[in-house]
């Protein structure tokens, strides 16, 4: 899935692609509500997904936000667009991992 800026998904509004890998894609958002910027990470498309892939972001989710720690990142919300699951999770600003 690839969203354009503006695109909006439930109560946030895409502002640009900041990241993608061999799981999906991560956009940097403005949450609408709450006035604050979130990254939110869709689940990759491909003809193989199916309920073990939705099932593995799910997890993910709940892993996530069960371990609360300053070195990890909060899970605000899972969610659907377009039938496309997705995470929306807290936004650090900071070098990419993968540059380090």
């Amino acid at each position: 899935m690839n969203l354009s800026s503006g695109t909006e998904v439930s109560h946030y509004r895409i502002v640009r692609q900041i990241g993608a890998g061999g799981k999906g894609t991560v956009y940097l958002a403005d949450d609408l509500s709450l006035k604050r910027q979130v990254a939110i990470k869709f689940l990759k498309t491909s003809g193989a997904q199916g309920p073990d892939e939705e099932e593995r972001l799910l997890a993910e989710a709940r892993t996530t936000a069960l371990q609360q720690h300053p070195a990890r990142v909060t899970v605000y919300e899972v969610g659907k667009f377009r039938n496309m699951p997705y995470l929306v999770l807290e936004y650090v600003e900071g070098t990419p991992l993968n540059e380090l």
